[in-house]
């Protein structure tokens, strides 16, 4: 199992939720991945500097309760590699709490890979 380098933690994204955002360095999405939690939200992103302030473009939002086999061959693959995300966010919560974040997160930020997979 793959570990990601965590580069900030519990910081918040849009004002909401506090998210631990690990860096994608040489990912590979034929690799199991290894989170210190076990289950919550997770957003692919795109991390970047606007004037002194860390902004993230949000590609996809998704749930899980294994994020250690989560990302082998994710449904989203060819659309993400196409994107290709910097950072991925991870905010734990606990099931009841994932599928409301969820669904109030993909209608907040709108990502492109949640919408059209909607359309």
């Amino acid at each position: 199992m793959k570990r990601l380098r965590k580069i900030y933690s519990n910081v918040t994204i849009g004002k909401q939720g506090l998210f631990d955002v690990y860096a994608l360095d040489n990912f590979d999405f034929c690799e199991n991945l290894e989170f210190e939690d076990e289950q919550g939200i997770y957003m692919f992103t795109n991390l970047y500097n606007d004037a002194g302030t860390l902004k993230h473009d949000i590609y996809y939002i998704g749930k899980t309760t294994d994020y250690d086999s989560r990302f082998y061959h994710h449904h989203k693959e060819n659309q993400l590699k196409q994107a290709n995300p910097n950072c991925i966010a991870i905010h734990a919560c606990n099931k009841q709490e994932m599928d409301k974040l969820e669904v109030e997160w993909i209608e907040l930020w709108k990502p492109i890979y949640n919408i059209q997979h909607n359309s």
